[in-house]
């Protein structure tokens, strides 16, 4: 896997799409903004009462957010085919409903049983350990629900082939990701202290635009090579 060819490409990809998508990253980013301030999300987040008046809010930001990672990610994979943009409503709410199945499959009923067995014995404690497990069992899901419209259980075996195929090359992908974080961490700051919020949080995810670039190259790289296609054609 050669990571310069993988930023080559995303960086081309970036360089011809930005001009087009920025109008929709700003939109995002003007709305999200206004409906975090609308529902007082900072003092909702900053409460330690839980009611169906805090969640709704929470639960409604949490939706706008995952519509969007779908409508960019739908069309990233589109412009590495270089395929005709086409965005299916009823595709989208699928791919939506079904992203959320696998966090509340893999999160809850693990959680569940972990808990009730420390509330039993502290010593079990060490079993949290297995949430990250499944969440890096499950890194690759939410592109084979959007790209390939999988449901819940394919899209989790699915991951589960491509990372026991490729667990060094995946494992490079978290690394890089992990530098990616500390990178926007610092921009954040940053910018948060130099620049509008708009204008800050903008930056933030042009740059979260390219990240997400990189990974569904990284991806298609390594599961075109699993499916013996030809990358180059």
């Amino acid at each position: 896997m050669n990571i310069e060819t993988i930023f080559s490409l995303s960086f081309k990809i970036f360089n011809k799409t930005l001009r087009s998508i920025l109008p929709f990253i700003v939109f995002y980013n003007i709305f999200v903004i206004f409906m975090t301030s609308f529902f007082s999300v900072e003092s909702i987040i900053d409460s330690s009462i839980i009611t169906l008046q805090t969640i709704i809010p929470l639960l409604f930001i949490y939706i706008i957010q995952l519509l969007y990672f779908i409508l960019i990610t739908q069309f990233i994979f589109n412009k590495i085919k270089k395929t005709k943009i086409r965005f299916n409503i009823i595709i989208v709410i699928q791919s939506l409903l079904r992203i959320i199945g696998v966090y509340l499959f893999i999160l809850v009923p693990p959680i569940i049983i972990i808990m009730g067995l420390i509330l039993l014995n502290s010593n079990f404690s060490f079993l949290l350990g297995i949430i990250p497990l499944l969440l890096f069992i499950t890194i690759f899901s939410n592109y084979l629900i959007i790209n390939n419209q999988k449901n819940i259980v394919e899209s989790i075996i699915g991951s589960y082939q491509i990372i026991a195929n490729n667990l060094s090359e995946t494992l490079i992908l978290v690394m890089i990701n992990i530098v990616f974080i500390f990178f926007i961490i610092i921009v954040s700051v940053i910018g948060g202290q130099i620049l509008p919020i708009v204008l800050s949080s903008i930056l933030i995810n042009i740059l979260n635009y390219f990240i997400s670039i990189f990974n569904i190259q990284f991806y298609y790289l390594i599961n075109s090579k699993l499916n013996g296609k030809n990358i180059n054609a």
